[in-house]
């Protein structure tokens, strides 16, 4: 910029707090006041140094926001999964009610008796009925599940959970149901209608004839009375109340209902309580007889499959309590072939607890009540 007449007085007063303003009074005193003279203004250059220096900041910024879109995926797959879990639990208690599930034929006899409509085997447990009236304890808990039954009749998983079929480890009995016996029944009442597949352009596949379904979601229920006593009544005729139901929903559980199929991820396992604790279990297992670690880690359901004996004295109620898991310590109190397991919940009758089951494929499960 060229400046004309520069005012030397007003200059002088800058020369204390600016070197460049006294170089220029110099120059002025030389040239003149009349003298034209150019005053250049130097701006500091931007290094290499720093650009890279800003480019790297940059790409931190970049990394961390792009790190926010798996995390976003897998919230949101999540939360689908949540969402399709809490609606077919609310969906399998009203198929219950209004179907009579808690006093099916099939059902209401397993109460009782677990070998029912067959007489218990020598050694087996007693059939409730003759241990009253001494006996006012629980029924023997019911796993109703028609998906299972049906997959694997031609084994001991048809009949029992576990495969515990064979005195003295029995286990839970596995019951279908009378308004499901066909496929399409079983797929009907047993799944998740609402879980439709689509297409890339966002319309079902199938549509508008028909729907393709995923059948990632099915659920089973495990039913017991809380104090047995025998019915006055015939079922389904009579009232529901005081028989509770636990809905158990299955997450991308095999749907093929061909028979002889062993389920994976449903396997029994020894169980003790140590001393003093109140949300351990430890499960232990032989190699020795082919069994393998259990497949137990964070979220993962066990269910307490010990079915206490009624005749014995003192009297053993019958468990059916399931438990998530929330934390594994490897090796467990029982010794190097153990785990112990935290549960979310405290153990219920730790005293008598005697056999868990493993069970993999199981989402969420929903304590309804009587």
């Amino acid at each position: 910029m060229i400046y004309y007449k520069a005012n030397l007085v007003n200059l002088v007063g800058c020369v204390k707090s600016a070197p460049t303003h006294r170089r220029l009074v110099d120059a002025v005193c030389r040239r003149g006041l009349d003298a034209p003279y150019r005053v250049l203004s130097h701006r500091k250059p931007v290094t290499l140094t720093e650009v890279l220096i800003s480019i790297f900041l940059m790409a931190l910024g970049l990394l961390a926001l792009l790190a926010l879109f798996p995390v976003g995926a897998l919230t949101m797959a999540q939360a689908v999964k949540d969402d399709r879990t809490a609606h077919l639990g609310y969906t399998a208690e009203a198929v219950a009610r209004f179907q009579g599930l808690r006093v099916d034929p099939n059902v209401w006899p397993a109460y009782a008796n677990p070998y029912a409509p067959a007489a218990p085997p020598l050694g087996a447990l007693p059939d409730l009925n003759n241990t009253l009236p001494t006996y006012f304890g629980p029924s023997y808990p019911v796993f109703v599940d028609p998906i299972g039954a049906q997959a694997y009749s031609a084994t001991q998983w048809g009949a029992w959970v576990g495969g515990m079929g064979t005195p003295p480890a029995v286990g839970i009995p596995r019951r279908g149901v009378s308004f499901a016996t066909t496929l399409a029944q079983i797929y009907r009442w047993f799944t998740l209608l609402d879980d439709i597949d689509f297409g890339d352009n966002g319309i079902p596949l199938g549509a508008p004839l028909s729907f393709q379904r995923k059948g990632e979601f099915s659920w089973a229920c495990l039913c017991q009375m809380n104090q047995y006593s025998p019915p006055p009544y015939q079922p389904p005729s009579g009232p529901t109340t005081g028989i509770k139901l636990t809905v158990v929903v299955y997450y991308k559980r095999s749907l093929d209902l061909t028979t002889g199929l062993t389920p994976p991820g449903e396997t029994p396992y020894q169980a003790t309580v140590p001393p003093n604790t109140s949300r351990l279990i430890t499960l232990s297992w032989n190699p020795a007889a082919g069994q393998d670690k259990p497949a137990v880690r964070k979220s993962t359901w066990i269910l307490d499959a010990t079915m206490g004996n009624p005749a014995a004295n003192p009297p053993q109620n019958p468990h059916g309590y399931f438990y998530r898991v929330v934390n594994v310590v490897e090796p467990g109190s029982a010794g190097p072939n153990s785990i112990d397991v935290e549960t979310q919940t405290d153990v219920r009758d730790s005293g008598t607890l005697q056999t868990i089951v493993v069970m993999e494929s199981v989402a969420e499960v929903f304590e309804k009540g009587p």
